[in-house]
């Protein structure tokens, strides 16, 4: 419901169909809450469910006068008989209810909704969906602000994941919120909206439409990779709207074609289309680059078409000339935007990977997933994987949708830009964090088109040749038959690289040692006053304590950052509490009463004793041990006598300024010597 009646009403009152208003409502409502979010923000009002109810409610009735003033009913979307019969729609659900349910059940039979997710990046959102709640701000200029250690300086974070969990978690709690959108909600939205991409883009051919959901099961580094094994959440929800925004960016080019109005028809959908690009892009920042590098050549391919057929025939020239220069402006534009300060900062992200091993990357950019060690397996993989793009390809060109392959042309140039330093593209690749993964699920989406006109062709050369298979009825046995063989293949690559990370994050070798830990992490709230700050490593299992309870853990995941260096210090000097006075200071300034012990582990194959040493062989004489479970161990700091920390100093105003900083001179010496000389303070991160 928090994804869906914001932006539905919306829509409805902008006269779209009922279909397309709930088809587009995830969109829409993130744009709200991403909107909402920066003015409550800027203004300092409080983000919550009655502000943001307050604020929907606004934003319904700017709609409905939008629609009735400046819309008019002269330009409600035109009425077409629909070239699909139920057959076609029952085909096409039943393919993409085969692909969620590929990817959905297997996750639910091996985890509980409130099974932790191990890794690093989950730590964060379960933390930053409770920030949202507790300090009630959503904006994507400060929001997430207090989850980087100590020091709050500003950054840009988009907000709509922490935003959605943050209404939906009442009752239920951030964790199991998390789980239902990352888990069900991301591939429900996926499947639907590559069901209805090919819908949009193969009206004459329902059974291709409805092979693009299962082919999909082909490539598990989307959703399965994203969602499970890097916890990539707000980055899987903006890929998960992708298709839906791609096949509405479609129709309405038509739908102003085909109108008698088309300015005002192309204002609406051009606002109703910007407005969903908004939304996905306040859940992840890189949907809006994804649509700028495929849409450039994409469009190229499609209007150098249409000049082609204009030409041969003789259309009007003034058209054909306004639209060669429609082609050159937008690609000026998307130039000037490539050019622009900060995305150039962010081509300018360092690459380390060298010229080497070039065959497993081209394997990997194929296959769309790791190469692994079984090259014979991946290398008969790729061949066959390229056949097919190769078949799809000729049919997407026969077909007029020549812009698919060159999409998939563009995306797979960034890809190996990621993977290998091959210069302009390597630095493009630098938008994406270089992270290979991110780049491999939206190829997933041309790759999947492709694939599924290749099949669609290979059946039809089957049904030709053997008379029982001509039967429309085949088909539905066709694409569920695809489905099955489909992911049972691609099983060889997602059993050891994505359903092994469904593990809670409970044993020897895991981050909680048993699950009486994890009980004991869960009711710390029990031990403490509300709201209290706890200080050790995050990697005890600490980090987790917030999104269980009312308490504040100083890191919010297991990064410190060099800006940080009253956290910094601790991380390194805590240990010292009995010799150093500057420890007692630093925890007297900020309130920080309280010390989570645990025996120290090896995480992402690092010893936490070296990065955060303070936290270890600590002498906790003069400590008061208020609770213990297994190695793990809350105390009191009561070896600090100088004064009794105020919990009312643990806020963003007081955090904006380090502490030692204000010492002139007195920085500790065991601080590393960039952070001592400051050097780091040079404006706003951005993360």
């Amino acid at each position: 419901m928090v994804l869906v009646i914001p932006g539905f009403v919306n829509l409805l009152f902008l006269r779209i169909s009922p279909r397309w208003s709930l088809l587009l409502s995830p969109a829409w409502s993130l744009a709200i809450y991403g909107v909402s979010g920066v003015i409550f923000g800027a203004l300092e009002l409080p983000w919550n469910l009655w502000s943001v109810i307050a604020f929907t409610v606004g934003t319904w009735v700017f709609s409905a006068l939008l629609g009735a003033v400046v819309v008019g009913k002269g330009t409600t979307d035109p009425r077409h008989p629909d070239p699909w019969s139920r057959s076609s729609y029952l085909l096409l659900a039943t393919g993409a209810l085969i692909a969620f349910l590929a990817l959905v059940l297997p996750v639910l039979a091996q985890v509980a909704p409130d099974t932790l997710n191990p890794n690093s990046d989950p730590m964060y959102h379960y933390n930053g969906a409770r920030a949202v709640e507790m300090n009630e701000n959503a904006s994507m200029l400060g929001g997430m602000a207090g989850l980087y250690g100590i020091l709050v300086k500003s950054i840009t974070y988009p907000p709509a994941w922490a935003a959605v969990v943050a209404l939906a978690s009442t009752g239920s709690g951030v964790v199991v919120a998390s789980h239902t959108l990352a888990y069900v909600l991301v591939p429900l939205l996926w499947v639907v909206g590559l069901a209805l991409l090919g819908r949009v883009l193969f009206e004459r051919r329902p059974a291709v439409a409805a092979l693009v959901a299962p082919a999909s099961l082909l490539f598990p580094v989307f959703p399965g990779y994203l969602t499970i094994s890097t916890g990539f959440w707000p980055n899987s929800l903006a890929l998960s709207i992708l298709p839906t925004v791609m096949a509405f960016g479609v129709v309405a080019m038509r739908k102003v074609r085909l109108s008698d109005h088309r300015s005002r028809v192309g204002l609406r959908l051009a606002l109703i289309l910007l407005t969903a690009i908004a939304g996905a892009s306040f859940a992840h920042p890189s949907v809006l680059f994804t649509l700028l590098w495929i849409g450039v050549p994409s469009a190229f391919v499609w209007v150098v078409g249409v000049l082609v057929r204009r030409i041969r025939h003789n259309a009007d020239h003034k058209v054909t000339a306004l639209i060669s220069a429609g082609l050159i402006l937008s690609a000026l534009v998307a130039l000037l935007f490539f050019l622009h300060p900060r995305v150039q900062q962010y081509m300018s992200r360092p690459f380390t990977r060298e010229f080497t091993d070039v065959p497993r990357r081209l394997i990997t950019s194929i296959i769309l997933s790791s190469s692994g060690t079984n090259l014979v397996l991946n290398l008969g993989l790729a061949a066959l994987i390229l056949i097919a793009l190769a078949w799809g390809a000729s049919r997407a060109v026969r077909a007029g949708q020549g812009w698919i392959l060159a999409a998939w042309v563009a995306q797979w140039l960034a890809i190996l830009g990621a993977l290998l330093p091959i210069g302009f593209f390597t630095r493009v690749a630098g938008i994406w964090y270089h992270d290979t993964y991110r780049l491999l699920a939206v190829q997933t989406i041309f790759a999947s088109l492709l694939i599924a006109l290749a099949m669609h062709h290979l059946f039809e050369l089957l049904g030709n040749r053997f008379a029982p298979l001509r039967k429309p009825c085949a088909w539905g046995a066709y694409i569920g038959g695809a489905a099955v063989v489909i992911f049972a293949g691609s099983l060889v690559l997602r059993v050891p690289s994505i359903y092994s990370e469904l593990k809670a994050p409970v044993g020897e070798d895991r981050l909680i040692q048993s699950q009486e830990e994890l009980d004991f992490i869960e009711s710390l709230d029990d031990y403490v006053p509300e709201g209290a700050v706890i200080v050790g490593d995050p990697t005890t299992g600490l980090v987790y304590a917030p999104a269980f309870g009312d308490v504040a853990s100083v890191w919010s995941q297991i990064n410190i950052r060099d800006l940080d260096i009253d956290g910094n210090y601790l991380a390194r000097s805590f240990n010292q509490i009995h010799t150093s006075k500057r420890v007692c200071e630093v925890l007297n300034y900020y309130g920080i009463r309280y010390f989570y012990e645990d025996a120290p582990i090896t995480f992402k194959g690092v010893d936490r004793r070296e990065v955060m040493p303070g936290f270890y062989d600590v002498d906790t004489s003069g400590f008061t041990l208020l609770a213990q479970a297994g190695d793990a161990k809350l105390w009191e700091i009561d070896a600090c006598q100088y004064e009794v920390p105020s919990l009312q100093r643990w806020n963003l105003v007081t955090r904006t300024r380090s502490y030692l900083e204000t010492l002139t001179g007195n920085i500790p010496d065991n601080l590393p010597l960039q952070l001592r000389n400051g050097i780091h303070f040079v404006g706003p991160d951005i993360y």
